[in-house]
C-alpha cells in the first residue's frame, strides 16, 4: 500500500506546473496580435464567424490575407 503523497512535494509540482502554464500564456499574449489564432499552419481558416480574408474552395476555407481577423460587415455586432 502506497503512502499519501507529501503536501510539500504536491505543493512544488503544482507550482512548476503553474510557472510553465504562465509562460505559455504570456507567449501567447504577447503574439495575439502577430498572428491571427484561427490560422493553422497550412493557411487554413478554423474561424466559425465571417472574416474577409477567408477564401472557400473545394470545401476548404483558406486564408487568403492578413494574419489578423478581419471580421465580414455582416458579423459585427
Amino acid at each position: 500500500m502506497s503512502s499519501p503523497p507529501d503536501p510539500a512535494h504536491v505543493q512544488a509540482v503544482w507550482d512548476r506546473l503553474a510557472e510553465a502554464v504562465t509562460d505559455v500564456v504570456r507567449l501567447a499574449e504577447a503574439r495575439m496580435d502577430e498572428r491571427c489564432p484561427y490560422k493553422t499552419r497550412d493557411s487554413l481558416c478554423t474561424f466559425a464567424g465571417g472574416c474577409q480574408n477567408q477564401r472557400r474552395s473545394a470545401g476548404a476555407v483558406s486564408c487568403a490575407g492578413d494574419h489578423l481577423i478581419l471580421r465580414s460587415p455582416h458579423d459585427q455586432p
